[in-house]
Parts: C-alpha cells; structure tokens; sequence
C-alpha cells in the first residue's frame, strides 16, 4: 500500500511538470522570424570627394555620397546590443561615383562650361557611418536627422582574401535593437530547409521616392524602422565551397537585393545562419528571365571572426525561455508535492518492517577501452602533430580560417583545401575524400584518388599529398 501511494505522488509530480512545461512553451510562442526582425539595422555610409579634379571644388561646397546595406546584432540573444555584423563590402574605404555637368550646375552652382551629359568621375572615401532607426531618417531631400540615427564604428573588416565580413559598434547598446543568436549552418539546417532573408533593400525604398514633374529629379527616403525591415522566404538549394569568397555558402532562393548585403539568413526560429552577401547566375547567364540564386556567408565564419575578436555572442537554444511568473509557480507547486511525498516516506520508515534480504548482484563486465580516431602528420614540418577527429571530418590544405591542418604556404603539391579525412564509427574505418586539389591524394601504394570519391582507410595506412613528404596517417589510439 505504501509503495501504491508513493509511486502515485510520483507520478503526479511527473505529469505536473509535463503538463507545465507545455505551458511554458506555449507562453514562448509568437512568430520568430517576425520577432529576429528587431535584431536588424540599416547601414548608411557617408562618403566624401578627397581628391581628382572636382575635389577643390565639391569639398567647399558640401558634395556627399551615401550607399546602405544591412546589419544584424550579436551578444546576449535578445537582448539590446551595441555590436553589429555586416559585409566588408557595405563599408568600403574608398569608392568612386560619376556626376554629370548638369548636376554641377543645377545643385552645386558649378559651370564647367561643357555639355550637359558630360560625366565626370568623382573619388571618393569613407568617413562616417551610421544606423538608421527610423524610416526616413535619411532622405536625399532632406539629408540625414541625426536624432533618428546613431553613429557607429568600423571595429574590424576581414581581409581581402577572407570571408566577406566585418564588424560595427555603437557607444551604447541600442535601444529596441536586440542580438540574435548563431547556428552553425549545416548542423542546423540541410538542404531544401526553409529560411528567411531579412534586410533593408533598395528596392523597398521605392514606396518612399517623390518623383517631380517635368523633371528627372527623384528624392528616395530611406526605410530604417523594426517593422520596415523585409522578410522573404525560401530554401536551402546546397552548400558549396566558394573560392572567389574564400568561404563556403548557403546558395538559397530567398530573394534578396542591393541593400540586402550584411543582413541575417535566419532559419524559421530566428537563428541566424549565414549573413546575406550576393546573387549569381549560374553557367555565367545574365538574364531577367533566368532565376537568381542567392548566397549568405556560412555562420561558422562569423563565428571564428568574433572568436578572434573576444567579442561574445550566443550559440541557439532550442529549449523556450519560460515566463518568469510562470517558472516560480511551477518550482513552488513541485516543491510543495516534493515536501509531500517526504512526509510520507519519513511517516512509512518509521513503522516496523521486516529486515530486506540482499540482492544477489551480478558481476560488471569490464568496460572496454575507448579508442579515440585522429589524423597524424608525419611531414617534418609538423613534427609529429596529432589532430584528434572527435566525430568530426577535419581539413588539410593551406587555408588557414578552413584546415586543422595547416601546411607552409609553398609547400610544393598542397592545395588551399586539399583533402579531408572522417572517421566512421559503424565500420570502424576512415573516410579519406580529395577536394578536387591541384595535384592529387594518393594511397602509400602510389594510387591516386578520384577527386570527391571517398576511399576507406583501416587504422595505421597512410597517405600523401602531391608527393611523399606531405604524408599523413591515420590512427586509433
């Protein structure tokens, strides 16, 4: 009877934290993607002459530039941060534009004596960038309302030959602007997945323009509010390596355009997995009636760069955030049953019971030993060193953001990303692939793999790449 009634409080306490725990789901509902919408900003980059032949001429009399993108923060997720993601592309230090003579004359009262459609080339140079907060915070009527945009700072931008990247960063937190959490790309999302392309393009702003009779002036107001952000849908098509981009992509069909680079690619959470940053015809076709394809930068690259940088951002949780009120009502009522069914079992042990007999216990056989796969390269270069492959697939090549193990540059026959080895823990083998490298993976017996077909190695072969100096091996240990 005393067992009945335990195993009864027992199961209570499970279905009332069963039951709860639908309830604090269901209190973190609501639309994600519409609500990762707050996590994106507008970018507005102001340019001015420095130099050629107007320089002296455009400077005096207030000659400016601007280009836009988009920005997603990072940091506490959901939370209002002051550090922002975008392309290195939307904050390019020096650029150029074009000005006809009869725009010199009509807005900057500057005759230069020739024909109305001459063009001339103006260089131009970044200094100053802003977020824009408010729709029409920026207009080319009315020129920027600084009360509605909050200036910001270039605090890195990747090389030239990274990852299309780079970081901003205002004094304070902003306001009503939140961090959205990473998810590693192809770990959170496989292909045909759907996802969603959030961004402030050009093309949206065309709902803002005023157009002038009889003349071919236009004023564009620039969108910058939560709720003007875009949202477009679609899938995953495939994830490519990019050389040109010195990264891998998500090549995806969720429309985006200008104005789109640096925003967030969020899955239907809202975690975002890659930073929108071009389009591309495949078989080099340029046609409006062929579909684009679409390309954001994988995740993991904006992941290693904040890494390099200290900055902190937040990897995504599936499990809900419960309602604060709702979580102590729910730790009040388990702790109330828990004070419960002590009572009872202190009440039960204090009766009279006959002595348990001992349970025979059977012998525990040994635990065998765990052996662990790595990758061991035995190029003189490495000395020795051993890269354990943890349930992962592992690269070798030059490329240092993308390879654990890195060879020289110049290394003669070593490609960027040469080959990559995983290991198979039903077969208990590895899995050695090359990537369409240079000169080619062989076997130690001189057998030269086809290029992306696996071949399967047992603990102790070996391998080279290009020639046999840059062997390797793999071990289990």
């Amino acid at each position: 009877m005393e067992k009945k009634v335990l195993s009864w409080m027992l199961l209570a306490v499970f279905v009332m934290l069963t039951l709860s725990s639908g309830a604090l789901a269901a209190t973190d509902g609501g639309n994600a993607v519409d609500a990762a919408r707050s996590g994106v900003v507008r970018v507005l980059c102001v340019y001015e002459c420095r130099g050629g032949d107007l320089g002296e001429y455009l400077t005096v009399r207030g000659f400016q530039s601007y280009t836009v993108g988009s920005a997603f923060g990072v940091g506490t997720s959901g939370e209002p941060t002051n550090t922002f993601v975008t392309n290195r592309h939307v904050l390019e230090q020096e650029a150029v534009t074009s000005i006809t003579a009869k725009a010199l004359r009509l807005w900057y009262d500057l005759d230069l004596g020739d024909q109305d459609n001459t063009v001339y080339t103006v260089p131009l140079t970044l200094i100053r960038v802003y977020l824009l907060l408010d729709d029409n915070a920026y207009s080319s009527a009315t020129g920027l309302d600084t009360s509605r945009a909050v200036p910001c700072t270039v605090v890195h931008r990747n090389g030239t030959d990274e990852p299309d990247l780079a970081v901003l960063r205002t004094e304070d937190p902003v306001e009503k602007r939140i961090a959205l959490p990473l998810l590693a790309a192809e770990d959170g999302i496989g292909v045909s997945g759907a996802v969603y392309a959030l961004g402030f393009p050009t093309s949206a702003d065309a709902s803002g323009m005023v157009r002038y009779e009889n003349t071919d002036s236009v004023d564009v107001f620039y969108a910058g509010s939560v709720k003007s952000c875009t949202a477009t849908s679609g899938t995953v098509n495939r994830f490519a390596d990019y050389s040109s981009e010195y990264c891998r992509i998500i090549q995806h069909n969720a429309q985006i355009n200008p104005g789109n680079s640096g925003g967030p690619l969020v899955t239907g959470n809202g975690a975002v997995v890659g930073v929108n940053t071009f389009s591309f015809n495949l078989n080099n076709v340029d046609n409006a009636s062929q579909t684009a394809n679409y390309a954001a930068v994988e995740s993991e690259y904006v992941m290693r760069m904040l890494d390099k940088l200290n900055i902190s951002y937040d990897i995504y949780d599936p499990a809900p955030t419960p309602t604060p009120w709702l979580k102590w009502v729910v730790i009040a009522a388990a702790a109330v049953l828990l004070i419960v069914i002590i009572t009872a079992v202190a009440i039960a042990s204090g009766k009279k019971k006959k002595p348990p007999q001992p349970i025979p216990v059977p012998p525990v056989p040994p635990v065998p030993p765990v052996r662990s796969p790595s990758v061991r390269s035995m190029s003189h270069q490495h000395g020795g060193m051993q890269v354990p492959l943890e349930g992962r697939s592992i690269l070798i090549g030059r490329s240092m953001p993308d390879c654990q193990i890195v060879f020289q540059s110049g290394t003669p026959g070593i490609s960027a990303r040469h080959c990559s080895v995983s290991w198979d823990t039903q077969s208990g083998e590895f899995l050695l692939t090359d990537l369409r490298s240079t000169y080619g993976t062989f076997l130690s017996n001189g057998q030269q793999l086809t290029p992306g077909v696996s071949v399967r190695l047992r603990p102790g072969d070996t391998f080279y790449l290009g020639e046999r100096d840059n062997a390797l091996r793999v071990e289990l240990e």
